[in-house]
């Protein structure tokens, strides 16, 4: 699994963010996990705030709850530019991951 951060995700408006929700006991979630750090990986971090957060920690449960999150994993991309976020929840293909995040 990714670096793990337990941060106030959506509140930092100067860069873009990008969040995958896993759980440890979720087989989709490992299965996701290659497919998220390596399609963000392309990112510029100048740009894009990246973390993973489980949903089994307080920080995962109150963004989970923020965001009404019913499964995991769920993959939640902020833009500065955008009023509300992007929410998909279920394992992601590189190519969606990527038109998303517009690389």
């Amino acid at each position: 699994m990714g670096k793990v951060i337990e941060a106030n995700f959506g509140i930092n408006n100067t860069k873009n963010q990008v969040m995958r929700l896993t759980a440890s006991w979720c087989g989709p979630c490992k299965s996701y996990a290659p497919i998220f750090e390596r399609v963000t990986g392309e990112l510029n971090p100048e740009e894009w705030n990246v973390s993973t957060l489980d949903v089994d920690t307080d920080a995962g449960k109150e963004v989970a709850e923020t965001y009404a999150v019913r499964g995991v994993p769920t993959t939640i991309v902020v833009r500065t530019r955008d009023d509300h976020p992007n929410i998909m929840t279920g394992v992601q293909t590189e190519q969606k991951l990527k038109e998303v995040l517009d690389l």
